[in-house]
């Protein structure tokens, strides 16, 4: 099994004596302390992942309720968002073809400029 160096954090094998990377000397106790730890930290993990996953669950579940009108206002601020981004668009729209038309008319004043 392998086990964390707590000298270098390397994983290193459980039977060895020392590790071969930092030469940190591994007795009985010593492994056995790190077995201990490493599986507690395993299981705090995994509790985590439950309870976060539960929360998900939950939240799925809860949100496709008939009673729910959250999910009715979420659609609703999502159209007004949407609306805000075509109205954004028009506008960068409308800002090019300004841009293009002042382009268009300094050309014009360059050329008449130049014919006299």
């Amino acid at each position: 099994m392998l086990i964390t160096c707590p000298e270098c954090t390397k994983q290193i094998s459980d039977s060895v004596s020392n590790c071969p990377n930092c030469g940190y000397q591994l007795t009985a106790e010593r492994v056995a302390t790190i077995k201990k730890v490493e599986k507690g930290f395993a299981i705090v993990c995994l509790a985590v992942l439950v309870v976060f996953l539960i929360i998900f669950l939950i939240d799925i579940f809860s949100s496709k309720s008939p009673n729910n009108n959250s999910s009715v206002s979420a659609t609703s601020s999502e159209k007004s968002v949407w609306e805000q981004n075509q109205d954004f668009a028009r506008e960068l729209d409308r800002m090019e073809k300004a841009r293009q038309l002042d382009r268009i008319e300094e050309e014009r004043r360059a050329i008449d400029k130049y014919r006299q």
